[in-house]
């Protein structure tokens, strides 16, 4: 009960626009009310997750810390594929990621960028009398952009009987974007 009151009430799950966002930009911000408590459970998390990591041997991933702006960031390092699982805590917010990078950007960002709360047309959904749940918003330029260059490998790996698709029958990536 502590550790719900302590968090607050917007939640904010996004992909953060860059290289690889669709993979290792996937972020979740939530605000905090009260560091204390969740500072003291981070604490002993983290004390259990490097104990257990050890024990696991030689070849294990690993817990790494890092100062990021005055806050302490922990990353699950040395997992297979292109994601190492981040976590910070600030006063602010307690940031969740699928990389340091997309936390990194976040705590040492000025405040410069441009939320989609304050997009015209959606400022009515995120007003004092709002009853919006949840927004989603795609850039499908973007997942596209990332997609396509995985499209010929993803079409060889169909399992049996799924009917084929040629990725040179395909339109050029130009036209499909």
């Amino acid at each position: 009960e502590d550790i719900l009151n302590s968090l607050g009430d917007a939640w904010r799950i996004f992909a953060q626009p860059g290289p690889n966002s669709l993979i290792g930009g996937w972020t979740i911000a939530i605000d905090v009310k009260n560091r204390a408590p969740l500072e003291q459970l981070q604490q002993k998390l983290v004390g259990m997750a490097k104990q257990q990591l050890q024990q696991a041997g030689p070849g294990a991933p690993s817990l790494k810390s890092e100062a990021v702006n005055g806050n302490t960031m922990y990353t699950l390092a040395g997992l297979p594929g292109p994601v190492a699982p981040s976590l910070c805590l600030t006063n602010d917010y307690l940031f969740i990621s699928a990389s340091p990078q997309a936390i990194r950007a976040l705590v040492t960002s000025t405040g410069g960028g441009r939320s989609l709360a304050q997009r015209t047309e959606l400022q009515a959904l995120f007003g004092a009398n709002s009853t919006t749940l949840a927004v989603f918003y795609i850039d499908t330029r973007a997942v596209a952009e990332t997609l396509l260059p995985m499209l010929p490998d993803m079409l060889r790996g169909l399992p049996p009987g799924v009917p084929s698709l040629e990725s040179a029958s395909l339109p050029p990536s130009e036209t499909i974007l």
